[in-house]
């Protein structure tokens, strides 16, 4: 038997608490899950949860290996993979070691998958390494950061409380090879051909002759990634 030790610091003005060992039972090989005892008081209208419901999920380690079984849910405003374990305390797990996981829906039979991408965001020169759904993968595969952002604070005076308000916002991102291109949040013809400025014409003629004329919803746009990868592209990633 393995012990998942968790780290016991709750940050972001929250206190501290303690947080029992959660055991891994198994082969003495089973790896670990770290990560921080999470609290969150989550308060607003618009929930920090990809899906809100506890999924039967699989979580894969930079170690290369595989935590399988366990409840999971993403939260999107902490871009975190949050664990439910055996003693129900939630657990945020470390970024560090995990990088992707998947969720599986046994009400809807539907499966996601998340891994890490490297992106640049808007107004910012820096580098960011996040969570994203996998939608379509190939030699130019395409994610969906599904951001959580706060958008401000609302006072109940009457009733004195505070209460966060939260936005969801789905960027898109192209990724070929180990190259991610640049994002873009609302799915539209014009936006896909800003991202591929040097095959821009290429592209355009490719859609028309395969008729595609839709650009609206997600659907559409895996569509489109399907096409593109008629073209040629740099190694599967």
């Amino acid at each position: 038997m393995i012990i998942a030790c968790i780290s016991a610091v709750y940050s972001n003005g929250q206190e501290n608490a303690s947080c029992k060992c959660d055991s891994l039972y198994g082969e003495i090989t089973e790896p670990r899950l770290i990560g921080d005892l999470f609290l969150n008081r989550e308060k607003g209208s618009v929930i920090q949860y990809f899906i809100y419901d506890w999924l039967d999920g699989n979580v894969f380690l930079s170690n290369n290996m595989t935590v399988k079984n366990k409840l999971l849910r993403y939260n999107g405003y902490f871009d975190r993979l949050i664990w439910l374990t055996r003693n129900f305390q939630q657990v945020k797990l470390d970024k560090e070691s995990v990088d992707g996981f998947s969720l599986n829906d046994k009400v809807t039979g539907k499966s996601y998958s998340f891994g890490k991408i490297k992106i640049k965001e808007a107004l910012s020169t820096d580098s960011a390494i996040v969570y994203a759904q996998l939608l379509y993968r190939n030699n130019l595969s395409l994610y969906a950061y599904r951001k959580v952002i706060l958008t401000g604070i609302e006072e109940d005076k009457g009733n004195h409380t505070i209460t966060d308000e939260f936005e969801k916002r789905t960027f898109y991102y192209f990724k070929s090879g180990n190259n991610t291109l640049k994002g873009f949040r609302h799915i539209n013809k014009k936006n896909i051909l800003k991202i591929f400025p040097d095959r821009k014409e290429q592209i355009a003629n490719l859609l028309r002759t395969e008729k595609q004329r839709r650009y609206k919803t997600e659907e559409d746009l895996i569509r489109v990634t399907e096409l593109l990868n008629k073209m040629n592209w740099p190694g599967h990633n």
